[in-house]
Parts: C-alpha cells; sequence; structure tokens
C-alpha cells in the first residue's frame, strides 16, 4: 500500500539508526498483516464463488480459506452447498473437516440475525449430511422453536424433514411447528406436505390433530402430486397408523388412474401403507396386481416383501395375479438371503478377495441359497409365474 511505502522511504532514509529500525520493521509487520488479509477473502467475494460452485471441490477450497469473518448469508450458503454436493463425492475427510470449521464459528457467535431461510437452509444441509453435532443443531433448532411464525412453509417442512433424516427428535421443535402448523397447511405444497408426514412417521411423532390438518390439506388435490409424493401420503399413514378415509380413498383412485407413472418402489410403497391400515380397495389392489406381474422384476427385495405384507394383511387375493402372498413371501426371503442383484438372471455375489477357505465358504453358502431359489421356483408351479421371472 502507499502508506507501506511511505514507511519504507523514512526507513531507507534513517537507516543505520534505531528509528530507522523500528520503522523498517513496522513496515515489514505491516506488509505481512496486508499479505495475510489478502489471502482471506471478503464475505461478498466468497458469496459470488459460493453460488456459482458447481463442485464440492470449489466449496471445501473456500471454506479452508477460513470461514470465521464471513457474513451470516455465506455461512449459510457454505451449508447449502456442501449439502448439495455431498453425495456426489467421497471426499468424507474434507467434508468433515468443512463442517467442523463452519460448526466452529457457530460454537462462538450463535445463529442470532440469521434470516429464517437462510437458517432453513442450514438445517436442510444438516440432514443430507447426517451432521452430529448436538450443541451447534440444538441452538439452531432453538431460534425455530422461538419463532415459527416467520419461517416459510417450505422452510418448516425442510426443517422437519432434515430432523427426521438425522433421526434427532428436537421436541421442543416439533412441539412448537406443530403448534403452529394447522393454521398454515394451505400454504405448503404436494412436496412439503408429503415431507411432512413422512418427517412425522420416521420420528413416530403421532400427534393426530397436526396430522389431520396436513391429510386435510391434500383431500381434493391428490391429482396434482407428483408419483413418488402419492406414494409417500400412503406409506407415511400406514406407518404413523393414521387412517383418513377419505384422503385414502381418493390416493387409491389416482393409484389406480396412474399405475403406469408409478414405479415399483411407489407400488409396493402404497400397497404396504394399505396394508398397515387395512384399507382394502378390492379395485385398486386387484389394478395394481393385474398391472404389476409384468414389472416383477423390477422390484427390489424390499419391495416384494412389502407388496406381499400389504396383500398378505389385507387378506387379498385375485386369482389373476399368480404370485400369492405366500409365494412373495419366499421370494423375498431367498432374495434377501442371498443378497441378490436381478439381471436376467439371479446369481449370488462372491467376494474374491477372500482368502481360499473363506472362498470355499462362500462357495457353501451360495450353494445353500441357490438350493432355497431352486425350493421357491419348485412351489411356483405356474407357468406364467416361471416366464416372468
Amino acid at each position: 500500500s502507499s502508506s507501506s511505502m511511505t514507511r519504507f522511504a523514512i526507513a531507507r532514509r534513517l537507516h543505520g539508526t534505531r528509528h530507522g529500525a523500528s520503522c523498517l520493521n513496522l513496515a515489514s509487520r505491516s506488509r505481512t498483516w496486508s499479505s495475510s488479509a489478502r489471502a482471506a477473502p471478503e464475505s461478498g467475494y466468497v458469496q459470488e464463488r459460493l453460488v456459482s460452485s458447481t463442485s464440492l471441490a470449489e466449496v471445501l477450497d473456500l471454506i479452508h480459506s477460513g470461514p470465521d469473518r464471513w457474513g451470516r448469508i455465506s455461512l449459510s450458503t457454505a451449508w447449502h452447498r456442501l449439502g448439495k454436493f455431498a453425495d456426489r463425492s467421497r471426499d468424507k475427510r474434507g467434508i468433515k473437516d468443512a463442517m467442523r470449521r463452519l460448526s466452529d464459528v457457530h460454537l462462538a457467535k450463535g445463529f442470532e440475525g440469521y434470516k429464517p431461510r437462510n437458517l432453513g437452509n442450514i438445517i436442510w444441509a444438516w440432514g443430507k449430511l447426517q451432521y452430529r453435532d448436538g450443541t451447534v443443531v440444538q441452538a439452531g433448532c432453538k431460534m425455530v422453536v422461538d419463532a415459527p411464525e416467520k419461517f416459510a412453509a417450505r422452510d418448516l417442512s425442510n426443517i422437519v424433514y432434515a430432523l427426521a433424516l438425522m433421526r434427532h427428535k428436537h421436541w421442543d421443535l416439533l412441539a412448537s411447528v406443530g403448534d403452529h402448523l394447522p393454521g398454515r397447511t394451505a400454504e405448503f405444497s404436494p412436496q412439503g406436505v408429503s415431507n411432512m408426514l413422512y418427517a412425522w412417521a420416521l420420528l413416530g411423532y403421532k400427534r393426530r390433530p397436526v396430522l389431520r390438518a396436513l391429510c386435510d390439506s391434500a383431500l381434493g388435490t391428490l391429482a396434482d402430486y407428483k408419483p413418488q409424493e402419492l406414494s409417500i401420503v400412503v406409506y407415511a399413514c400406514g406407518m404413523l397408523d393414521f387412517r383418513h378415509e377419505d384422503l385414502i380413498a381418493e390416493a387409491c383412485q389416482q393409484t389406480s388412474r396412474r399405475l403406469a407413472e408409478l414405479s415399483e418402489q411407489n407400488i409396493s410403497n402404497i400397497v404396504h401403507g394399505l396394508g398397515r391400515l387395512e384399507f382394502k380397495c378390492a379395485d385398486t389392489l386387484r389394478a395394481v396386481c393385474s398391472h404389476s406381474i409384468s414389472r416383477l422384476p423390477g422390484f427390489t427385495a424390499q419391495g416384494i416383501a412389502n407388496t406381499a405384507y400389504g396383500l398378505g394383511t389385507l387378506r387379498f387375493r385375485d386369482d389373476e395375479f399368480e404370485f400369492t402372498p405366500q409365494n412373495l413371501g419366499n421370494t423375498a426371503f431367498a432374495f434377501g438371503s442371498m443378497k441378490f442383484r436381478v439381471a436376467g438372471v439371479v446369481r449370488c455375489e462372491r467376494d474374491q478377495r477372500k482368502t481360499s477357505s473363506a472362498s470355499r465358504s462362500v462357495e457353501r453358502e451360495d450353494r445353500t441359497c441357490s438350493d432355497r431359489v431352486a425350493k421357491t421356483f419348485f412351489k411356483w408351479n405356474s407357468r406364467s409365474n416361471q416366464q416372468v421371472f
């Protein structure tokens, strides 16, 4: 800087004197401080870089430069980008270090002054990152507990969903949002309703007035729900043992009409939810069975088990659906035992890194699994069953 240059000039003139040496040292220290200040990016510059970032590496580089001087918006964006890019990276150590650095800032400065949207983004990222620092999470959640009315409906659903992903049961926050939510359900999007119901299910939060308010808000609008959102509503209600007659009846109608749109997982979740609720809609179940028989290879073991559970619980049997609940249960048992993959055939996975003795053990287990599968296929006396698989 110009002031530094001036001090150097004065120091040169006074070279050889104690005063000159002192000024030279001052100038040197000043230059060093200025260099270190430039090394830490200013918050405005950081925010621009974070917003335009396209990879985890960019975000980690910025966080490693030192977030202690950043503003609240930049800290919020940093968390959001970490959560956004973390699934695509194997750099777990880098992510863990970045979370520690950001956490240190919050431990020192708290969450006072954060806008609701920014705090909502931070807690959303905690859920994606499976963040586990209880002190920091408690401090952030307290801000929500104190003023849930300041948060948009989208932020509230994201916050509760994030807690569910972390399996963090912050009962004060859940109670506060539960008290506040019934008067604002009209503000929630289909994604917000389905995420909120699923979050309550994961957390085991069965507050019936809250559940009824959410289900009432969805009534008459399920046609606007995406296939995944529709299936989550039924599945979550089943997990919560909350039977909203009108909503589930509407969900059954939508399921029958939109089977081609539903994935295998969507179908199995819906049937499982209906089974948990003991809601037997014969027309829907018959349509599901007729449609699903040609798609069974696309079902996972868990999906087959969930479907079998639902049909078995409802004591539903359709002769056109070749797989009875017992058949499906046997299939799920065999596939699950094998940690199966379906690629035209069923095969057992072997770990090539095992020693020779371990390999022989694995081969014996493979033969046992194969025997179970053979027995399962033997029980399928219908030719169409064999053709499907």
